[in-house]
């Protein structure tokens, strides 16, 4: 599982509306799947 640094400010942007899932795994180079992994990770954390 990579970890992204500064993850949650793009977690943020995500959550905030500002990029939907598929914009985000795009940006940061990463599946959809492993973005909803991340995401439930950081909502975990949070």
């Amino acid at each position: 599982m990579p970890t992204i640094q500064d993850f949650d400010k793009h977690y943020q942007r995500y959550m905030n509306r500002e990029v939907s899932k598929s914009q985000l795994a795009k940006e940061l180079g990463i599946s959809r799947p492993t973005l909803d992994k991340l995401i439930k990770e950081q909502q975990q954390v949070s």
